[in-house]
């Protein structure tokens, strides 16, 4: 029962996750569902459709379809909507039903592929996982399949990983984010997922850095480093802070790996574990235990109290944002104890000392009534588990509040965000 959403809303699962990867890439994506699947990413998880398109479909799954296993009948319609699409790719993403009755995603893409000569891809997705996972297969999945290495390098050439509406929404924050790296001299040859294009997938080995900006591209990113020799740097902008362009010219200069706020450089990306585990959808496959309903992948239990929460700030939502916006306020005020909780499954190799891994409604209550922390940074809807004395400094997530609150997103990069450190720092000083 520990594992039961009764308040808030479940955070969008793993298909909203490759969809939301593949958006931009001008391929049919197919959710393996009756529709409820389909019509919650269409309809809840993809702020973009009010400005851009994707093909996305809904394979109509009927129970006598499902209990005789008519793979054929799906692969069939695939191939009559293409006569019409001409995408350049193919995606099968499975749901709940598939999961149960055993649908080889793989094996009905290889089907597809053989029929059209074109890419196609299966995406074991059941619903249960979370949108970080998907995101990071869909991303992984594209890379080994379109990547094309290359021994030269584009000076101060980047790859920006790990762009999602999920965590980035859909206002401007992923274009403001390649457009302060470019005037501050940097060259972007990828942008993923956000922007991409199968011709970014090709060279990104020509970028000398990976900038990380969402766990969800932690995986890709440490693929890139242990397979093609490309470092990381695991931050992004928060308001006015633009401490990950230094670490990225420290970067380029050491070929460390680098996370922002926790440590001064490595030579091992993969220190705690590799990306070969990131299809392990139990996740036990990987460094941090993503997605381990049993918390195995935390650093710190919410009684397992660590010097930097207590009496300070709680920041809940996605981890290297989090790790941002901490950074921005430590800028300013250092003595303020800061700790970043995320319900996505914390990754070790990004968290400091007594970080959360909230991975349920249960723990996230359990923390947010301990007394430990003056002030709750996050979604608006956290305001409905918090205690009534807790204020909260409202910073809308779409993976959980969605269309509620997806038109008040923040604009990380600049005022907006520095005025939010300042009321996050005004509010602490005053308590």
């Amino acid at each position: 029962m520990e594992q039961l959403w009764i308040t808030l809303p479940a955070l969008s699962p793993d298909y909203s996750g490759v969809c939301s990867a593949l958006f931009d890439l001008g391929g049919m994506s197919v959710i393996h569902d009756a529709s409820g699947c389909t019509g919650n990413y269409t309809g809840y998880d993809e702020p973009r459709w009010f400005g851009a398109r994707s093909m996305v479909f809904c394979s109509g799954l009927r129970e006598i379809d499902a209990v005789l296993g008519r793979d054929d009948k799906l692969i069939d319609h695939i191939l009559k909507a293409s006569e019409y699409t001409n995408p350049t790719l193919y995606a099968v993403i499975g749901s709940p039903v598939p999961m149960v009755i055993g649908s080889d995603m793989k094996g009905i893409a290889r089907e597809i592929e053989n029929s059209t000569g074109k890419p196609a891809f299966g995406f074991s997705t059941n619903g249960i996982g979370l949108y970080n996972k998907g995101v990071s297969d869909a991303m992984l999945a594209v890379i080994r399949r379109f990547l094309a290495p290359t021994d030269g390098k584009t000076d101060h050439g980047i790859n920006v990983i790990g762009t999602t509406p999920l965590d980035f929404s859909a206002n401007s924050n992923a274009e403001d984010l390649y457009r302060a790296l470019e005037q501050a001299g940097f060259r972007i040859i990828g942008k993923l997922m956000m922007g991409a294009d199968l011709g970014q997938i090709r060279d990104l080995t020509k970028a000398e850095v990976n900038l990380v900006v969402t766990e969800s591209g932690l995986d890709t990113a440490k693929y890139l480093c242990e397979n093609y020799g490309i470092p990381y740097v695991a931050g992004t902008i928060a308001g006015s802070d633009t401490s990950v362009f230094g670490m990225i010219e420290e970067t380029r200069k050491d070929r460390k790996c680098r996370v922002l706020g926790k440590d001064t450089g490595r030579d091992d990306a993969a220190e705690t574990g590799n990306a070969a585990g990131q299809n392990d959808t139990t996740g036990t496959g990987n460094a941090a235990g993503r997605n381990d309903a049993a918390g195995t992948g935390n650093v710190s239990e919410p009684d397992a109290i660590g010097n930097n929460g207590d009496g300070g700030v709680l920041i809940v939502g996605e981890e290297i944002l989090g790790n941002s916006i901490r950074h921005a306020i430590h800028a300013v005020h250092p003595e303020i104890p800061v700790t970043v909780a995320t319900m996505t499954g914390l990754r070790k190799e990004l968290a400091q000392e007594g970080d959360l891994d909230l991975n349920s409604e249960a723990k996230l209550i359990a923390a947010l009534e301990s007394g430990r922390f003056q002030m709750l940074v996050g979604d608006p809807l956290l305001g409905d588990v918090k205690p009534e004395d807790l204020p909260l400094v409202s910073i809308p997530h779409t993976a959980l509040s969605s269309k509620l609150y997806w038109s008040r997103a923040v604009h990380f990069i600049g005022g907006e965000m520095d005025d939010i450190v300042k009321k996050i720092t005004d509010l602490w000083r005053i308590r």
